[in-house]
């Protein structure tokens, strides 16, 4: 797996962790600004 793969994956893995706190009503767990469109 290439570098570029792997950072790809990890980020994708991200937001979507991201999304899913805010869905649960985590809001504030990521920065503001991070996950573009949230706030």
């Amino acid at each position: 797996m290439s570098p570029a793969h792997a950072w790809a994956m990890l980020y994708c893995a991200c937001m979507r962790l991201c999304v899913c706190l805010q869905r649960n009503g985590f809001d504030g767990v990521a920065p503001e600004g991070l996950v573009p469109g949230t706030k």
